[in-house]
């Protein structure tokens, strides 16, 4: 039986944690707005409809997890990617789940092992 390897496993973790992070549809929203420009939590609870404290939940989830950067203008916060970490997410994904990398006993009854 093919075992995963060590460093798949702690690839698997890692990548399992940030997607359960931007599994929740309102923080991928979030994110997808950011992708476009940097935004205040004004402008971010117009666009999502959502309540203040909802949204500052969500956004101290993704910044927690390393996705997002934060700062202060007078009385403003704006957010924004931290486009490094979406790299690493974008890498990982496709180390660990890239066709290219598919294996040639991947396939459909390509496996010469048969349970018993």
């Amino acid at each position: 039986m093919t075992e995963l390897r060590e460093s798949d496993h702690a690839l698997v973790v890692e990548l399992a944690s940030t997607l359960r992070v931007i599994s929740d549809v309102n923080r991928l929203r979030i994110l997808s707005m950011l992708m476009r420009q940097e935004l205040c939590v004004c402008d971010l609870i117009d666009a999502l409809g959502l309540r203040q404290s909802l949204l500052s939940h969500h956004l101290g989830v993704l910044r927690r997890a390393g996705l997002l950067q934060d700062r202060r203008e007078a009385q403003w916060v704006y957010y924004s990617i931290i486009p490094e970490k979406l790299a690493d997410l974008n890498t990982q994904f496709r180390q660990l789940l890239d066709i290219a990398h598919l294996g040639p006993d991947a396939a459909y009854g390509a496996s010469p092992h048969k349970c018993a």
